[in-house]
């Protein structure tokens, strides 16, 4: 496969053309004086016939009649010879995109073994206790995973890959994730190198996990130095790509989609890629799957989930997917949430073929015996509009009725104007059993500086409830708030909470995160800058040189923006935070990442 390889690169590298040399393509016998060169029709004349006195003597006509290559004058034409001229494409080296190809080939020639570890690190110590974490396997690194594979089919020197979650590890290591991880990579890398296989650590960064992101990356390479190779990608790195490609214990950096940057990064060994993948819903070109096959402690973990109980829920055993990139929401209204941070979120959502989407969930069942899935999509429905809702709703139905083999239940996002009387019943029938739906605001102020659904919350619980759909949800005190309209938020909290126990599992109740990305954050940067406020301005800059925030800088981020952009007194919206808490706490499952409850065994 090399060798084949190697002949397509050295042929890649030359240009091939035939030329006209300039000789003539035979002898031209007599005094090169009598030999003329015609340029535009290739050919050399040879008049020495003519002008030799000595060769007319002994040609005549019969002579020139056997030999035509003299006219009857005498005059002999003989065609311009052609030569093959081989050249380095000189043109082609200057398209950035052929300088990737060649540069790629060239790797191949060179290239020892590669075997890729995808981590995605545990929250930062604030988030460890999150109720949930158990139930959430990240969905990037099994998405990373398969797009390995796909490359392993074009480079026969990479490895499979492995996909490694920090928040489980292994069992039995609850505190100790960190410790745990470092010792398993520790042993990965060093067996490694034994065979002499390249081990590559990349990150999927986010803003809740940056820090411990870096710090792993920082460690390994601190005492492996240029024997491993180390990268970053996610959501977080499009920000301030700059500060990851100045990091020196970070070798690669991407920015966008994996399915367009990896091979470059991983394969080619770039410091930087960026490229974004274009969706196309009639070659059914998608984001990719989720792979699960090789994923680190997975079923031991799927075990210990098993034995929880969530809410009325037994028996899960559950495992993350997407099915349409963007937000048909965000793209409706042209705008993303105020808080949120994710790219391309309000590009046109495409769903995946059905026939894919319902094969995946298929061999998940069988594999593994899943029975639930979160759908992590921002918006399960990829249209907008009650009519496009229902009719997308059945489409999605006929085809579960051809194509599925199995009854998964869903765990999925849908916004507060998703959920109607016509479109309920129909996410019930699809096996929607728990929605996440984001209200977020408690007034019509609130819901429209967060960028939300101007819709009832009660309404759309009554509907949940009616159709046996079970609710998580949050509040967001951010955008909106006023030192007023914050002290009806206890008594919105008490009136929701007494009607619709038991359908609302969990209630998130936050100061908005000023999340990097999001409008919010940009927006409190520009105030920053033209307002003078010094220390808001250092906590941009310390992300800026470090590629993180501590937790203790996030939460005073937003108490600068509280105080200073939504001019509200930061410690009275603190208390009712607090009050609203105590309100909601007893009767959910968790109320937010830091308070989260234990689940029940």
């Amino acid at each position: 496969m090399r060798i084949m390889m190697a002949l397509a690169l050295i042929l890649s590298l030359l240009k091939v053309d035939f030329a006209y040399s300039g000789k003539p393509n035979g002898f031209l016998w007599g005094n090169p004086a009598y030999h003329q060169h015609d340029a535009q029709n290739h050919s050399f004349t040879n008049k020495a016939l003519q002008n030799e006195s000595w060769w007319k003597t002994v040609v005549d006509k019969e002579y020139l009649k056997t030999h035509p290559e003299f006219n009857q004058s005498g005059t002999e034409t003989i065609p311009e010879k052609k030569e093959i001229k081989v050249s380095l494409r000189q043109d082609y080296y200057l398209k950035p995109e052929n300088l990737v190809q060649q540069f790629l080939a060239g790797m191949i020639l060179l290239q020892k073994k590669v075997k890729p570890y995808f981590v995605h690190c545990t929250q930062d110590k604030e988030y460890d206790e999150r109720f949930d974490t158990l139930m959430m396997p990240s969905g990037s690194v099994a998405a990373l995973v398969t797009i390995s594979d796909d490359l392993r089919h074009k480079y026969d020197f990479l490895l499979p890959a492995l996909a490694i979650d920090e928040s489980y590890p292994n069992a039995d290591v609850h505190g100790r994730e960190r410790e745990y991880l470092l010792r398993y990579l520790h042993q990965e890398i060093e067996n490694d190198l034994v065979q002499e296989v390249t081990s590559a650590i990349f990150c999927s960064v986010y803003s809740y996990n940056a820090e411990q992101s870096l710090k792993l990356l920082q460690t390994l390479k601190q005492e492996y130095g240029d024997r491993i190779r180390t990268g970053v990608g996610g959501p977080l790195i499009r920000v301030i790509p700059a500060t990851y490609q100045s990091l020196p214990f970070i070798d690669h950096v991407g920015v966008g989609d994996a399915e367009v940057v990896l091979e470059s990064l991983l394969i080619g060994e770039r410091t930087f890629s960026e490229g974004y993948l274009q969706l196309n819903p009639e070659t059914g070109q998608h984001y990719a799957r989720f792979s699960y096959d090789n994923y680190l402690a997975l079923a031991d973990r799927l075990k210990v989930m098993s034995q929880l109980q969530y809410g009325l829920f037994t028996n899960i055993r559950h495992l993350v997917l997407e099915s349409v990139r963007g937000c048909s929401w965000a793209n409706a209204i042209g705008k993303p949430c105020e808080m949120c941070s994710l790219q391309s979120i309000n590009s046109a959502p495409l769903f995946k073929p059905f026939p894919e989407y319902f094969d995946i969930e298929n061999q998940l069942a069988e594999k593994l015996n899943i029975n639930w899935v979160f759908d992590v999509s921002n918006q399960f429905l990829p249209v907008m509009g009650l009519n496009q809702q229902e009719k997308w709703l059945k489409e999605y139905l006929d085809a579960r009725k051809k194509f599925s083999q199995t009854k998964i239940n869903k765990y999925a996002y849908l916004t507060a104007n998703s959920i109607t009387e016509r479109t309920a019943p129909l996410l019930r029938e699809a096996d929607i059993r728990i929605i996440y739906i984001g209200f977020d605001g408690w007034n019509s102020e609130t819901r429209h500086a967060l960028h939300k659904p101007q819709v009832d919350p009660f309404k759309v619980l009554q509907i949940c409830r009616d159709n046996d759909l079970y609710v998580r949800t949050g509040t967001v005190i951010g955008a909106g708030a006023t030192d007023s309209n914050v002290q009806e938020l206890p008594d919105f909290a008490k009136r929701m909470i007494s009607e619709y126990q038991g359908t609302i599992l969990t209630w998130g109740l936050f100061l908005e995160e000023i999340l990097p990305g999001s409008y919010a954050w940009s927006n409190l940067q520009k105030q920053a800058q033209q307002n003078n406020w010094q220390e808001v301005t250092r906590l941009y800059q310390f992300f800026t040189e470090h590629g993180f925030l501590r937790r203790d800088q996030q939460e005073k981020l937003t108490e600068h923006y509280l105080r200073l952009l939504q001019y509200t007194d930061f410690d009275a919206i603190v208390a009712v935070r607090d009050q609203v808490k105590e309100i909601v706490s007893p009767h959910t499952i968790a109320i937010t990442f830091k308070d989260g409850g234990h689940l029940k065994t």
